[in-house]
């Protein structure tokens, strides 16, 4: 399902999805955060089917540049990431909750504020606009877990653990 309040976004239930357990080592940075990169191309197929859509445009953008970048992430409890944008290197961003029970994100715009509710194997995706796509993220008492997967633009990232991360993504024809 589309919406547009109080951005852009898609709100996907019941997406499944299957992995070969390949992950990297876990990442913990400094904030607790733990993140296990994911490079097999399993994942390219539900990529494709939800996003490589009308709504996101992925043919307008330079093939030679497009990626994938993949990672589960485990957040620690009580732990509350404060309003952001994502980095301006990924161009759309699908975020799928796993297991029961935690808080879902909230997204803004001015005074305007959506709560997309926790749900098993709901997804939450979106193109990111810098200023534009505000969004915050929090766990309860339990940690959160999710796979987070993003269409990137790999002559933009920086970071280069970030850059050895990406996978190639193809553009269905």
């Amino acid at each position: 399902m589309i919406y547009n309040d109080p951005w852009t976004h898609a709100i996907v239930d019941d997406v499944y999805f299957e992995h070969d357990n390949h992950c990297d080592q876990g990442i913990t940075d400094e904030q607790g955060i733990t993140r296990w990169f994911i490079q097999e191309p399993m994942l390219q197929q539900l990529a494709a089917e939800y996003l490589d859509t009308p709504l996101f445009d992925i043919k307008s953008y330079d093939p030679v540049n497009l990626g994938m970048m993949c990672h589960f992430t485990l957040t620690p409890p009580n732990f509350i990431h404060s309003s952001h944008y994502d980095a301006d290197f990924k161009l759309i961003s699908m975020i799928i909750y796993i297991g029961h029970n935690n808080i879902g994100t909230t997204l803004t715009a001015g005074d305007r504020v959506k709560m997309v509710e926790w749900k098993d194997k709901r997804a939450l995706i979106f193109a990111p606009q810098a200023n534009v796509t505000w969004h915050h993220y929090q766990s309860n008492s339990d940690q959160r877990f999710t796979l987070n997967i993003f269409v990137v633009d790999k002559s933009k990232i920086q970071n280069e653990l970030y850059r050895s991360k990406v996978v190639e993504f193809k553009i269905s024809e």
